[in-house]
């Protein structure tokens, strides 16, 4: 807001901080859903049957507490995670690590559907996880009680509390600002990344008196 006005808003101004958020919200989710659809159609393109992975600097870390209770073990996530079109595998929640204790756990992905064929696995170095709406769920098949975990997500844009990796913060401030800007001049703004130019701009000239 501060980059839009250079100045302290006034009362009379239209633009307020909502206003502001709800933009940052729609940069960053242009950002994240531009990067998945470049990732399927190479993966696609090349037959790959394998999870989207995003640039861990445009990722949000959440360093989460493990719990416990009724044989489940579960985190919740302190930002939600953006859902993406004909994703199954929950790939907004990127990555897991172990950060007490560690003890050479290795964590591997599953889908709820999936998650009943583990019953069956014995003993090993691998937990199991999948995402369930605001939690992480593990399936522990060590002999470790993990405590807490660091998951590299990809934030949700709709969440209350709009949170920006640290890597693309400056971006999508001077991206939403510019846009404002833009559309309160009447300047279409585009935000797609394809082949396709920016649409002209209409005027009340009668064009048919421009042709010969």
């Amino acid at each position: 807001m501060d980059l839009y006005y250079t100045n302290y808003k006034s009362n009379s101004e239209f633009f307020d901080i909502d206003d502001f958020i709800a933009h940052c919200g729609g940069v960053l989710g242009s950002v994240y859903q531009q990067e998945y659809q470049r990732e399927r159609a190479e993966a696609r393109s090349e037959k790959r049957d394998e999870v989207i992975t995003f640039d861990p600097n445009i990722l949000l870390i959440q360093e989460l507490e493990v719990k416990a209770e009724d044989g489940e073990m579960w985190a919740d996530l302190k930002c939600p995670v953006m859902s993406f079109p004909f994703d199954q595998q929950g790939i907004g929640l990127q990555e897991i690590m172990a950060l007490g204790p560690r003890n050479g756990v290795h964590f591997e992905r599953t889908t709820f559907a999936a998650k009943y064929q583990l019953d069956y696995i014995p003993t090993s170095r691998i937990i199991w996880f999948y995402l369930m709406g605001d939690k992480i769920m593990l399936i522990n098949k060590t002999a470790t009680r993990l405590k807490k975990i660091r998951a590299l997500t990809v934030p949700s844009v709709n969440s209350d509390k709009l949170l920006v990796p640290d890597g693309i913060v400056e971006y999508v401030i001077t991206t939403a600002a510019m846009t404002i800007k833009q559309a309160a001049q009447g300047t279409i703004v585009k935000k797609a990344a394809d082949s396709n130019t920016n649409r002209t701009l209409e005027t009340e000239i009668d064009l048919s008196s421009l042709k010969k």
